[in-house]
């Protein structure tokens, strides 16, 4: 994984802070459904969804639904366009949210966030059921089986760390500059 937006001073519209995505097809195609002179829906959308997202956002130590609500609050402002909610505009912030994912983070890495959403959500579900004669044994069976989800985001974070050494994003491999290749020669000199 590398850290692709540069700029995190969210003052400043989205495009001006990280200019690399400017004449980013996504980002233009969304960047039109914004009707308002100067795209400050456009803005909240793009800070929304980077600090919901990336991985080096302030908020991303949060469970999901909080990183979610925390980023909203702070940088949608209840946009108009977010409460008129039409289709097409829906699909397309769901296609930026697919297109960042992809870009942000290695499969690995998407699996892991994945995991641990969902024992974000197992643990939400635990601490809002009772505990009763009736359902006594599911929570049990709940409760025995968090330490195997435990033991695969272990998995998979070692997984993770194994596979950055080793292969680049999207299957390649990585570079001699990349993977040190170039000090092995220079130490064989």
């Amino acid at each position: 994984m590398q850290n692709i937006t540069i700029n995190w001073d969210s003052s400043l519209p989205y495009l001006m802070a990280n200019p690399q995505f400017a004449e980013d097809p996504i980002f233009k195609e969304l960047s039109r459904f914004d009707r308002t002179q100067d795209k400050r829906y456009f803005d909240r959308w793009c800070w929304t969804l980077m600090f919901s997202l990336h991985p080096d956002s302030m908020y991303n130590n949060l469970p999901k639904e909080e990183r979610l609500k925390k980023a909203e609050e702070l940088y949608n402002d209840g946009a108009e366009l977010y409460k008129s909610s039409s289709i097409e505009k829906d699909t397309m912030l769901l296609k930026v949210k697919d297109y960042l994912l992809t870009i942000l983070f290695t499969p690995e890495e998407r699996n892991l966030r994945i995991l641990i959403d969902k024992l974000d959500e197992r643990n939400a579900f635990l601490e809002n059921t009772p505990y009763i004669l009736t359902n006594a044994q599911l929570v049990d069976t709940i409760m025995l089986n968090t330490s195997k989800i435990h033991t695969e985001i272990g998995k998979v974070k070692q997984l993770i760390l194994n596979g950055n050494v080793k292969e680049a994003k999207g299957g390649s491999t990585k570079s001699m500059a990349d993977s040190g290749g170039f000090d092995e020669v220079y130490d064989e000199a």
